[in-house]
């Protein structure tokens, strides 16, 4: 799972929080909403849409590396976005482009004439110094902690803290379970050389194994490291072989591990996870 999915996922559960990073007050409750651009079928990694008539909307890029045009990119899609709904043309909207490192930031100079307003349709801020300075955080912003610790040990010595109180957020605990999930996975994405055992003893949790999602979770790792085995091996698209494994059980997976060790054709990885199913 990638970094954008997990902010997009924090967000649905959580838009507060993206008002909260902002220092902004909302005039009303927003939903978080992934969009389908038609005309180039890309998908808008996220629209915070008011539930209320008269309120702005926000149009959110999150940008995990170096891209010079990210700015004209974002001017496209939220343009396509208005042309594609002219029922919606004239309301109030926003560009936030959200940095996870400073460095991927190419400066509001390219875009050129358009910079010359730019601060009254476009907003754009890095984690680390949104995360840094921001005032009295809530328990929402632990979630995202993890991304500017400084190495493991500060894990180990604060997650357990940040575990408890998001456990108090007044919320539902559904909610408050699926926001500690994205704290562990936010933690395996900066340091991949934890494991979930090790992520899920830091911060006392239940172990990552003896969850539902988080034998998801592993599951979608393994999945990824047998498809990159598998294309190496045989020379089979990595897609294909995800496409195999999609419906293979966390545990078939491990055994699917074994099995790849001494499988000497494509083929009888596709007649071993047949049999698995045919099994289930």
């Amino acid at each position: 799972m990638n970094t954008d999915r997990l902010f997009y996922e924090y967000f649905q559960t959580a838009p507060q929080a993206f008002f909260e990073l902002l220092q902004i007050e909302p005039g009303c409750s927003y939903r978080f909403e992934s969009l389908v651009v038609k005309t180039s079928e890309k998908r808008l990694d996220g629209v915070l849409e008011p539930e209320e008539p008269g309120h702005p909307r926000y149009f959110l890029e999150i940008q995990g590396y170096p891209d010079p045009s990210i700015y004209w990119r974002s001017v496209r899609q939220v343009g396509t976005f208005f042309e594609q709904r002219p029922h919606l043309i004239g309301e109030e909207w926003l560009i936030v482009v959200l940095f996870l490192d400073p460095s991927y930031d190419p400066g509001l100079q390219t875009l050129g004439s358009m910079n010359r307003n730019s601060q009254d349709w476009l907003k754009q801020f890095n984690l680390v110094d949104a995360l840094t300075h921001l005032p009295n955080p809530t328990p929402l912003i632990n979630v995202l902690r993890p991304l500017i610790a400084k190495d493991s040990l500060e894990i180990g010595a604060k997650g357990p803290g940040w575990v408890e109180a998001i456990r108090k957020i007044p919320t539902q605990k559904a909610t408050q379970e699926r926001l500690l999930q994205l704290m562990v996975q936010f933690i395996g994405q900066k340091f991949t050389q934890l494991a979930g055992k090790e992520i899920t003893k830091m911060l006392k949790l239940t172990p990552v194994e003896e969850t539902v999602w988080g034998r998801e979770w592993l599951a979608e790792g393994q999945i990824s490291l047998l498809s990159e085995q598998i294309e190496e091996k045989f020379g089979i698209d990595a897609q294909t072989a995800v496409q195999k494994m999609q419906p293979l059980s966390y545990d078939d997976l491990r055994l699917l591990g074994r099995f790849l060790l001494k499988a000497k054709t494509y083929s009888q990885i596709e007649a071993w996870i047949a049999g698995r199913l045919a099994v289930a």
